[in-house]
């Protein structure tokens, strides 16, 4: 009962400790459930939902039964490494078939059959039923929708294709199409086709694949070219480390190694790296929030504790003397700590909610320990603050003069603080958050990175120690040169009393400086997550067609509802690095190239990219006028030698045109006979005159390889919209000096390349410093055989969608490098990539068949959402408010603690005549002459250490730095919130306290 009639007497401030514990319990329980769940769940999230989880082992077959002998030895290997760790999916492939064309350009289309043993259980059936085999009937297939759709096919249709080894006729009938399931993308790496159904790849064009059934190939029906098997975990709860090393063990088996003819693939073991790798990074940066709330909570918690017990000192240094033993103090805070730990608990309640239904709603052991463990530090530095009371002597002592600095700054702690945190800022920029095991299967936190934030925040704050004791010298200054008494007695307040300041202005530094910290983060991750999007998609978005575009269709992508501009994009290897084409003149509206990564003007340097004739001789072509639908030619082919002899034979004839953003198409005119007549062809290039135009004829192709036919052109012509006739236009007579390129199928027609001619180019720094070059220098690259000297005329850090793994780049103007492909008696194949500006961000509505569009909004989206990323900043964006609550605990306890030992102060002014509202001024602003510059210093540390640390804790999907790096924001909003909440805070409990203290004298004094 005595317990309880005590509580009576220091509720206000026991109720402080017990918030305080409630949010730090709550705190310690949400990092611990991040750390120890979050992480793991999401990792194995990771895991389950990338295509790399999957071994692929594939092998040549010469028929079905040498692919059942690669199937024994593939299951005997498999059963040596663990066969119950894997799911095995086996896949008998065909041979490939050519698909029936009417095109009469160069392009072929294929597709290839599989058996549906592997298929199936991956896929969902939209159409009709899966195939059964009937001997001596058509083979029943199943087709992919889209693939479906791409070939003109429907269910029931028959379709015969050629066998490309037997020669013979095999007939098929669609039976159903399906749609891939997304639920486990590692079971489907074996299609190389893709999810879409349909794979451009360069003048080949792939569908399907046709999945039938297995008895069609162990029937012969179907002939066996090789085997695949894919090997995916057996459950989503494998060890993701012993997973690797089974995948590693696979790869590198005897049974299985390539003079076998086996070929075993498997991006598992750099996957499980990866995911370690990021899971130490988030462990890091949880461990760097649970440091930096773990040393405020601290504070907030010992100020809240020694308030309490500050209460009753007086009481408890009574029965001390007279020789009561410390468990009977010890005793009078029994129902505080049950308060204390009743607190702890409903915190770790509270922080359950804050993870909703992303762990399910049973809170994990860990999460209790965590939170009772904080429960236990706060009743242990209560207990030992009530044990330790001081003598009677003690306390009369304590309400004199005090130090001007701590004790443990007296002795250099703040230097100590200072250096240590200078190491470990040293270290971050050294070793990153983590290290890497040596075998590459794991990933540690460096626990000095990760305490870096803490100690700077912790360093700056001990700098309170130093500036308090400056600021009470510079107190007692004035206070012996005012003549105002009230003034004098509350600036000597100050003086006497420093280390009363002391707590409220570390908490203050603290909470500022490490919320403005974490804001900076947040805002930076945000902002990085948006320029990895846009630096991984290459623009606002990009589109990757399904085939390639005729000039007519062109403007249903360049010209779309809401595109303001796009660019084709065209990447090339070039065995130095990846050569980039674009359209230069619209490159600066769409590539999505960050200011700092450039040099100079990223206007100039899109500029430099488009030569003038006057500097670059680059051939102009026939420029072809207005907007036609239709182009022709008039011309004579002549024969001589022995083809002369061949009067029946015609020669097929083909333009060679170049539209406005660079893009080149060969378009067939026609036959003509070398019968030494004129002849009038043309066709049709853009019915609706949606061409990207002005258009320029760069070239003419005969298709024959046979040197003795001679074209002379006579005359072009042109068709414009509306029926207005055929037009000539002038250019035939150049075409007479175009030079003639004898190659192995055909003979073409181009214009001739100037002396000299080099193609403008950009270079990433990676390589210029791969390659030993420098912005002048002139590179030889091979272009679709056609030799092309490129000079590197300006850098830039990184450029957007270049291999990760390969960052060394070239980016060149789309239509300078047609044009000398051209002038090299080649043609560059039309893009499947554009990269568009649109008004919204979003792709546009109507786009071509089959074509995919990729916003940076989506990927911004699957960046900021992966767990391994979201997890550890959710709960540090919970954390930032944190500090500034566990900061305005501290400050109530001590300043109430304050306002208790200042009651003398007023007592002597109010006998002085000092009026009631001027105590309340006087205190308000003795209290905000500490708050307020130690809320400056705490801005500016923010600010600081956000530069410092944000570019150590910000790091890209794979838990390395990011691509582009990372751009620091300082998010001002944030600390200047938290700084007016500290100094609101303080002056409003300085004035509560000063009210009512002043009221009691009042009434005190009414009485007497």
């Amino acid at each position: 009962m005595t317990a309880l009639r005590e509580l009576r007497t220091r509720h206000w401030a026991l109720a402080a400790l017990a918030a305080a514990v409630a949010v730090a319990a709550g705190l310690a329980a949400l990092f611990a459930t991040a750390w120890g769940t979050g992480l793991s769940e999401g990792a194995q999230r990771d895991l389950r939902a990338s295509s790399a989880d999957a071994v692929v082992i594939s092998r040549p077959a010469q028929d079905f039964a040498d692919n059942a002998a690669s199937a024994q030895r593939v299951r005997d290997a498999v059963a040596h490494a663990g066969s119950a760790l894997w799911h095995v999916d086996a896949l008998t492939v065909s041979e490939i078939f050519d698909l029936p064309s009417e095109s009469n350009d160069a392009s072929t289309e294929q597709t290839y059959a599989v058996s549906s043993a592997a298929v199936r259980p991956h896929a969902i059936l939209t159409a009709g039923t899966w195939p059964i085999f009937v001997p001596g009937k058509a083979i029943g297939v199943a087709v992919p929708e889209s693939a479906l759709e791409a070939m003109d096919l429907r269910v029931g249709a028959s379709v015969s294709l050629t066998d490309p080894n037997s020669h013979s006729s095999v007939a098929f009938v669609v039976t159903g199409s399906f749609r891939y399931a997304d639920d486990d993308p590692g079971a489907l790496t074996w299609n190389q086709i893709g999810m879409s159904g349909v794979e451009p790849s360069g003048p080949t064009t792939y569908f399907g694949p046709l999945v039938a059934n297995p008895a069609a190939f162990a029937a012969g029906a179907l002939s066996t070219a090789s085997g695949t098997w894919v090997l995916t975990p057996a459950t989503g709860d494998q060890d993701s480390a012993t997973l690797a090393a089974q995948a590693s063990a696979l790869l590198h088996s005897a049974d299985l190694a390539p003079q076998n003819g086996f070929t075993v693939s498997s991006g598992l073991p750099g996957l499980v790296a990866g995911i370690a790798a990021r899971t130490a990074a988030g462990r890091a940066q949880l461990l760097a929030g649970a440091i930096l709330l773990g040393v405020l909570a601290g504070v907030a918690l010992a100020a809240a504790a020694g308030s309490l017990v500050a209460r009753s000192r007086v009481q408890a240094a009574l029965l001390c003397s007279r020789g009561a033993p410390r468990r009977t103090l010890v005793s009078f805070y029994v129902v505080d700590v049950a308060i204390v730990f009743l607190f702890a608990v409903g915190g770790v309640l509270t922080q359950s909610e804050l993870w909703g239904e992303d762990f399910g709603r049973a809170i994990p052991s860990v999460a209790w320990v965590s939170g009772l463990a904080v429960a236990l530090v706060a009743s242990l530095l209560l207990c030992g603050r009530a044990a330790r009371t001081a003598e009677p002597a003690d306390v009369a002592i304590a309400s004199g003069r005090q130090s001007s600095v701590p004790g443990i700054i007296r002795a250099g702690g703040d230097i100590a603080l200072i250096a240590l945190a200078g190491v470990a800022v040293w270290q971050a920029g050294e070793v990153g958050l983590s290290t890497r095991a040596a075998n590459g299967s794991g990933a540690t936190p460096v626990l000095i990175v990760a305490a870096a934030p803490a100690l700077a925040v912790a360093a700056g704050a001990a700098l309170c120690g130093r500036l308090v004791g400056g600021g009470a010298r510079v107190a007692e200054f004035v206070a012996r040169r005012v003549r105002s008494a009230p003034v004098r007695l509350a600036t000597w307040e100050l003086a006497r009393t420093p280390l009363r300041y002391f707590v409220p202005a570390l908490l203050c530094v603290a909470s500022v400086a490490g919320c403005g910290s974490l804001a900076a983060q947040h805002a930076s991750r945000l902002r990085s997550a948006h320029d990895q999007a846009a630096f991984v998609n290459g623009a606002q978005v990009a589109v990757a067609l399904r085939q390639t575009l005729p000039p007519g269709e062109v403007a249903s992508v360049a010209s779309a509802p809401g595109v303001i501009a796009a660019t084709p994009v065209d990447e090339i290897d070039i065995g130095t690095g990846t050569l980039v084409a674009l359209d230069a003149a619209n490159a600066a509206s769409t590539v999505a190239l960050r200011a700092d990564l450039v040099d100079g003007s990223a206007a100039k340097l899109w500029a430099g990219l488009t030569p003038s004739s006057s500097q670059h001789p680059v051939m102009s072509g026939i420029s072809v006028p207005g907007r036609p639908v239709a182009l022709g030619l008039t011309g004579t082919l002549t024969a001589t030698g022995h083809a002369s002899n061949i009067r029946g034979d015609t020669v097929s004839v083909a333009l060679t045109i170049q539209d406005a953003v660079g893009l080149t198409y060969s378009i067939p005119v026609g036959q003509l006979a070398p019968d030494e007549a004129e002849h009038a062809l043309s066709a049709q290039i853009a019915p609706d005159a949606k061409a990207d135009y002005p258009l320029r004829i760069i070239g003419v192709t005969l298709g024959t390889a046979d040197k003795a036919y001679k074209l002379a052109i006579s005359g072009l012509t042109e068709q414009v919209a509306g029926g207005g006739g055929t037009i000539s236009f002038p250019g035939a007579a150049a075409m007479a000096k175009w030079t003639r390129h004898n190659q192995s199928t055909d003979v073409m027609l181009a214009p001739a390349a100037g002396p000299g001619l080099v193609v403008p180019a950009l270079a990433t720094d990676d390589y210029l410093s791969a390659n030993g070059v420098h912005i002048g220098s002139t590179v030889q690259l091979s272009v679709n055989g056609v030799s092309v000297s490129a000079l590197i005329i300006a850098t830039v850090s990184a450029f957007p969608a270049l291999p990760a793994g390969n960052p060394d780049g070239l980016i060149v103007d789309l239509p300078t490098l047609a044009d000398v492909v051209n002038a090299g008696g080649a043609e560059l194949w039309p893009s499947y990539t554009w990269w568009l500006d649109t008004k919204s961000g979003n792709a546009p509505a109507a786009l071509p068949a089959g074509a995919v569009a990729t916003t940076a909004d989506e990927v911004q989206a699957n960046l900021i959402s992966d767990p391994l990323s979201a997890i550890p900043q959710q709960a540090l964006d919970i954390a930032t408010p944190a500090l500034v609550l566990l900061a305005m605990l501290g400050l109530v306890t001590a300043l109430l603690a304050a306002s208790r030992d200042s009651a003398r102060r007023d007592a002597v002014l109010g006998a002085l005549g000092t009026t009631r509202s001027q105590l309340v001024g006087l205190t308000c602003l003795l209290h905000a002459c500490v708050i307020v510059p130690a809320a400056l210093l705490g801005t500016g540390l923010g600010f600081l250490f956000a530069r410092v640390f944000t570019p150590v804790f910000v790091l890209g999907a794979d838990g390395s730095p990011p691509r582009p790096s990372v751009m620091v924001l300082l998010d001002a909003t944030w600390s200047a919130t938290a700084a007016l909440i500290i100094v609101a805070t303080t002056v409003t409990v300085a004035l509560a306290s000063c009210l009512a203290r002043t009221g009691r004298f009042a009434q005190f004094g009414a009485r007497g």
